[in-house]
């Protein structure tokens, strides 16, 4: 069976490598890949047997992937840490998983499980039964247009840390240290970012969930992100914003 592994973690590829190639002889590795458009362009290449999938990724996740496909004639064993997605309804028919982290044994009994199942395809009715499973938004594009002196920025939401009101307009932080000057007001703005992963957590702020490091209770508390800095919870949103925190 050829395969490929889909993971934007390199430790995490390079482990499953390792154990693959040692104890599961019947695996080709055809490719890796650390990112959702990689992966599209080795899948359309290689046409593996199978895939390793990383369920969450930075610019999407594993949905984001397979919704590009009209038919998916692969065998899927979806990896992730959270132990959320590992429930008993992903085990549709050509699909498994592995709770990260992997041990050599569960790798070795996923492989032989889905060697022995003979229908290897999954239609979109199926994806979108496993999308409702996940409760994984789907995410129709990762970038947003924002506003240039000479025309439009295409922003990846992913590298989105944290909004900053200041009056008309908005600063943008992004994760490689730089800041955006957008002319949209932030309530503008957010209406552009999905629900799921921001919240604006005080009249001046609004923050990606996927860049919060932890949040400390107090009158409001305070939220510490990515780049270190330390973001106030008004009291009025506190209940919301842990109600939204602790949603997955």
């Amino acid at each position: 069976m050829k395969c490929i592994i889909i993971d934007d973690e390199k430790s995490s590829r390079e482990i499953l490598v390792k154990m693959l190639t040692r104890y599961c002889p019947d695996i080709t590795i055809s490719d890796q890949a650390n990112s959702i458009e990689s992966a599209y362009k080795s899948i359309i290449l290689h046409k593996p047997d199978l895939l390793f999938l990383d369920i969450e990724m930075p610019e999407g996740n594993a949905f984001d992937l397979l919704s590009k496909f009209d038919k998916i004639d692969f065998k899927i064993i979806f990896t992730t840490a959270y132990e959320q997605y590992a429930i008993e309804a992903i085990k549709v028919e050509a699909v498994d998983y592995l709770l990260k982290p992997i041990s050599v044994q569960e790798v070795m009994n996923a492989v032989e499980k889905l060697k022995k199942k003979v229908n290897t395809s999954i239609n979109k009715e199926e994806l979108l039964k496993l999308l409702a499973t996940f409760n994984i938004p789907q995410q129709a594009n990762p970038y947003i247009p924002i506003p240039t002196s000479n025309g439009y920025e295409m922003l990846n939401i992913a590298d989105i840390i944290r909004c900053e009101a200041n009056e008309s307009y908005t600063f943008i932080y992004l994760n490689n240290s730089t800041k955006k000057t957008v002319s949209k007001k932030l309530g503008e703005l957010s209406e552009s970012l999905p629900v799921h992963d921001f919240f604006r957590i005080h009249h001046s702020h609004l923050i990606n969930r996927k860049h919060i490091k932890n949040y400390l209770r107090g009158e409001g508390g305070t939220v510490h992100l990515s780049d270190n800095t330390e973001v106030p919870v008004s009291r009025r949103k506190k209940t919301e914003f842990i109600e939204w925190l602790m949603a997955i």
